[in-house]
Order: C-alpha cells, then structure tokens, then sequence
C-alpha cells in the first residue's frame, strides 16, 4: 500500500507526515497511526440554491514517527510543521 510505503520512509527519516481526509476516512488513517489534529469547515452556504448541504468538513491527521511527538500543550486546530520538527 502507498501510504504503508510513505509511513516507513517517516520512520527512516524521523520526519512527520500530514494528510487532509474526509471526515468519514479518518478511521482509515488512525488505524495506520495518524491522529486526527484538527478539523476544517468550509462554508457552502450562498454559493448556489440547487446545493443540498450548506457546509464540508475535513480532517487533518498527522502521523509522528516513534521518538517524536506532538509539542506538549500545543493542540490547535492547525499546527505548523516548524512546530513539529522541533525536537
């Protein structure tokens, strides 16, 4: 699987990786070791009277090699991958 693939080359380099998921996949990425770091709204309403929802949510999900981790006490909706890098 390409994400398996990419996760390794994370392990190897000790560098993070981000991906923006529907919100419906987000399962998919935990079980693989992302967790979910925020969420992003957009706002559908006004753009069209044919639309049935009037907004669309996805997930950003950052995967940490082991050894590395989530800056205590930072837990926004975005994080700065200068943030992350930091160790």
């Amino acid at each position: 699987m390409l994400v398996q693939w990419a996760l390794d080359r994370c392990e190897a380099e000790g560098c993070p990786a981000y991906v923006e998921s529907t919100v419906e996949a987000v399962q998919f990425y935990e079980n693989l070791g992302f967790k979910e770091a925020g969420r992003i709204a957009i706002d559908l309403s006004g753009l069209s009277d044919q639309r049935d929802v009037d907004s669309y949510q996805e997930a950003g999900c950052i995967y940490m090699p082991k050894g590395k981790s989530i800056p205590l006490g930072r837990q926004p909706n975005i994080l700065a991958m200068s943030d992350l890098l930091r160790d």
